[in-house]
């Protein structure tokens, strides 16, 4: 079984180069510097994108946009033309998935099978093989190449028949992960307000029940001057985006995940196209007149109670947030979950809540709406004492005064789902 990978761009490198590591791989990119790169690591440099195509029976793409991965399949002297049938074209660009499955339709007439297997964590994680790699499509032609996908990262999860519901999966995954990641830089300037040092925010968010992938990477991070991500806010952007179309399209609302995304837009409009979401960090600190490593003493025990408790009460409500979509949707509610426990939108609270949800018969102690409200209301009231803006946790005080509506004030999230 011959191997082609095509698209060498930073990420599509790492896995690519990943797959040298077991396979004879031939490579394609339209920028031969990428190429000679691939070839240094092992792989074989095919003459033209026709060439890979008629020589490979798995090809995978790794491209910018879907656009692109239209015109790699379907444009001048594309693979189109010269894919062999019983050909498997794996699709690893988070593209829109209606144009995937679109695509996988039209290869279809010519006996070739497309799956999209798009990636969540990021290059450092592609080059160490730790990558969360999400598929969707046939059943049997994913087993025909999950070796192959095992060969990038053991973490691989099929997310359903349909093509392009992995696509989906990745964009909700990105979207929990960007209300997670300004939860936790608000929580953390919030803390700051209370007295309290990094080390007791840090120490507070990552006790058992409000630590999440985030508050035991981002955290320390900033308390050690490093950078924990490299991930561009504008790729973010797209990916979040689509998912807030497929939210809308299915009518559910997920106000906390929108003010997350509301955070990038604005940071992408403030700091400029080549932002990155480190570049939040001074963005949020300015916003609330903090910063996360100015001096302190050790602030009050009870300070550091109340700011893990918020923590785990936000995880929830985001995560709840991700299920409800998830649920509306028909997506596979156990890989979802799967999901987002082995990447960066996971939280010991959200997997509490995917517990009780997956396992409705057995005992569980979420709390109650009204627990969840009385966790955040010291913040909040904080915030308006001294004039902060707290917008991320305001709408998690929104979403939760929605839920008393429908299940009142002794019922959980459970109920709503």
């Amino acid at each position: 079984m011959k191997i082609g990978y095509v698209g060498l761009g930073a990420m599509g490198k790492a896995l690519a180069t990943r797959l040298t590591h077991k396979h004879d791989l031939l490579v394609w990119d339209l920028n031969p510097d990428a190429r000679a790169q691939l070839v240094a690591a092992g792989a074989t440099s095919a003459d033209s994108l026709a060439d890979l195509g008629q020589r490979c029976d798995v090809i995978f793409l790794c491209l910018p946009k879907s656009t692109h991965v239209e015109s790699a399949l379907f444009g001048k002297d594309s693979l189109y033309m010269h894919v062999k049938p019983g050909s498997v074209i794996v699709d690893q660009t988070s593209g829109v998935p209606s144009m995937t499955l679109a695509f996988s339709e039209k290869l279809a007439v010519k006996d070739v099978a497309l799956l999209d297997a798009p990636v969540a964590g990021g290059v450092p994680a592609a080059e160490a093989g730790t990558i969360t790699v999400m598929a969707s499509g046939d059943t049997g032609c994913f087993t025909r190449i999950k070796n192959l996908l095992t060969d990038i990262s053991p973490k691989v999860f099929h997310c359903g028949e349909r093509v392009g519901s992995a696509q989906m999966v990745k964009s909700i995954n990105n979207l929990l992960n960007t209300a997670n990641r300004m939860m936790t830089l608000e929580l953390a300037a919030m803390g700051r307000v209370m007295g309290l040092n990094m080390a007791d925010i840090i120490n507070s968010a990552n006790r058992d029940n409000s630590q999440s992938f985030l508050t035991a990477r981002l955290l320390p991070g900033i308390a050690e001057g490093k950078a924990s991500t490299d991930f561009a806010i504008e790729l973010m952007v797209k990916d979040t985006n689509m998912a807030s179309d497929f939210a809308h399209s299915h009518g559910t609302a997920m106000p906390v995940c929108e003010m997350g995304r509301g955070f990038l837009s604005i940071g992408l409009r403030s700091i400029g196209p080549d932002a990155r979401l480190e570049d939040l960090i001074p963005f949020v600190q300015n916003m609330f007149g903090v910063e996360y490593n100015g001096s302190a003493e050790h602030g009050l025990a009870d300070n550091a109670a109340v700011l893990a408790e918020a923590f785990a009460a936000c995880h929830q409500v985001i995560a709840f947030e991700g299920l409800l979509l998830v649920k509306k949707a028909g997506l596979d509610l156990v890989e979802f979950c799967n999901v987002i426990n082995a990447g960066s939108g996971a939280s010991a609270a959200g997997n509490a809540l995917f517990e009780a949800v997956l396992n409705p018969d057995s005992p569980h102690q979420l709390a109650t709406i009204r627990q969840l409200h009385q966790s955040i209301q010291p913040l909040t009231t904080l915030a308006r004492q001294h004039q902060l803006p707290a917008l991320m946790l305001n709408q998690v005080c929104a979403a939760l005064t929605a839920a008393v509506e429908k299940v009142g004030e002794d019922g959980c999230f459970t109920q709503l789902l």
